[in-house]
Order: structure tokens, then sequence, then C-alpha cells
């Protein structure tokens, strides 16, 4: 078992989504499945893939120190060079197709559910949309204004792993997005000189499950709702509220926690860090 800290530095804002949503108000941090994500990009660069299973599996937790921060949700052009993606150019073509064939082949259909943002393209067609009328509603998704949470951070945030492959812990080192590609300058691995059991109340911004803490989150933490697994069926994503520190709170103060939850202490080149990990990830 091994133990890997990451020090991220965000250009900021830090900009998130709903789980599943194109639009909307996201989390204050990255989720779970961000950061899995995150590290798997590092793990199978320069070629990404969808298997998630290699690296999800190795990895025993992950979170997040959420920096002190402050946040607004404004209105963004949710297409533009600073976040253009492979799968946004094969729905422009997927468009540019239906509208010179006037027709909607499997693939078209395939691209415009899988990255067009239409889960169900057959309901409109049974609804009497043309081909022409599909790929304009599919291109105005693509091109519409969208709200997005902006997240400002003070400081710098940190991510942790407990993992059970040393090689994916030196990748954890090599991480170069976490969520939007241009959100971060910089990712430094810390030299971790230890890892023990800490007793007492536990001061941390690492944010947890609200299952972790008896009773939950109750009024003192924020609630997200965050999912444990990135891509795939959206059902098995292991969606739950996670407690977070408020924006004006400088530590989140655990007195007592749930079975099967351990707090530790992270001594590094840099600080100490308390944490709460489940007893399969304590040392």
């Amino acid at each position: 078992m091994i133990y890997a800290l990451v020090k991220l530095e965000f250009f900021s804002p830090y900009t998130s989504v709903p789980f599943l949503a194109e639009h909307g108000r996201g989390n204050i941090a990255p989720p779970p499945s961000t950061l899995l994500g995150a590290l798997a990009a590092a793990y199978f660069y320069p070629k990404e893939t969808n298997a998630f299973d290699d690296v999800i599996n190795k990895v025993r937790h992950v979170s997040f120190w959420v920096p002190p921060y402050a946040f607004a949700e404004n209105i963004l052009r949710h297409f533009s060079a600073f976040s253009q993606r492979p799968q946004r150019l094969k729905v422009i073509s997927a468009a540019m197709k239906a509208l010179t064939t006037k027709t909607l082949s499997e693939d078209i259909l395939r691209d415009f559910r899988n990255y067009g943002g239409l889960q169900r393209p057959e309901a409109l067609l049974s609804a009497a949309l043309s081909p022409i009328g599909m790929a304009k509603t599919v291109l105005q998704v693509l091109y519409q204004p969208a709200s997005r949470l902006e997240v400002y951070y003070y400081a710098p945030a940190y991510v942790l792993y407990v993992l059970d492959d040393e090689e994916l812990a030196k990748r954890a080192g090599y991480i170069f997005r976490v969520g939007p590609k241009e959100s971060l300058v910089s990712a430094t691995p810390l030299r971790i000189h230890g890892v023990e059991k800490h007793r007492g109340v536990v001061s941390t911004r690492f944010y947890l499950p609200a299952r972790a803490l008896p009773g939950g989150c109750g009024e003192r933490f924020l609630v997200n709702y965050m999912a444990w697994r990135p891509g795939g069926n959206p059902f098995n994503a292991g969606v739950e509220p996670f407690c977070l520190p408020r924006p004006l709170d400088e530590y989140m103060e655990l007195v007592v926690l749930a079975d099967g939850w351990v707090p530790v202490k992270v001594k590094t080149e840099e600080r100490e860090f308390q944490a709460v990990v489940p007893e399969h990830a304590a040392p």
C-alpha cells in the first residue's frame, strides 16, 4: 500500500458542471471520479483510454484538499477554443453529414447520442423532427451559452491517493489535467516521510463521504453529491453526498468518526496533513 500526495496549483477559476449534465451548478471541488480520471490519463498517456478498471482496481482511496475558496455561477460559452475536445468535433462532423445527406445514419445517431448531449435521438425522430432539424438541435446544444460554477482557490490544493501499485503512484506526479484542461497550472508530488494513525480531533480540508461521520455532514459542512467512478454506467458511478469545508472555515474539525473510518497523519517535506480514510486504506 502506497500513499501519494500531489500538490496542485490551479489557474482560477476551476469550473465544474453537474454529473451527467451540460449546464448548471457543479461541485466546489473535483470529485473522486475526476481525480481517478486524472490519474488514469497520466497512467495511459499519450493515448487516453476508457480502460478505467486497470486504475480503479488499484486505488484504495482518493480525496481532495479543498483550499480556501470563493465561487460564482456565470454564463459561459459551452463551445470555445479553450475547451475544445475531439468529441465536439465529432458532433459537428455528424451534423454536417446530416445536413448534406438529409439522412440520419446509425453512425450519425451514435455521435449525436454519445457526444451531442441527446440521450434519446430516436424520440426526436418519432416526433417528426427532420434530419436537418435534428442536426440544428444538436448544434444548438453544442453552441449555446451554458451556466458554469466558477471556483476560485486562494491557495494550493492537494490530492491524496492510496494505491496498490508503485508505478501508478509514480504516475500520480505526472497529472496534467484535473477537469478542464486549462485550469491546472502544475502538479508537484510531495515526498512523504511517514503515515500513521492519528489520535484526537482531526483538523482537515480533505473532503470525505457523509457516511464517514455519525449523523452525516449536518449544518457544519457543505454537502456536494459526487461520483466515485469515472465513465461507464452512471448507475454504477457510486454517487453519494460528501462533506466539504465551507468557504470561510479554516478547517473541518472532526471529533467522532463512523465505524470503518480511521484518522491519519501524513507527514511530508512541506507540512503535516490530517485526513480520514477507510480502514482498508489505513497504515
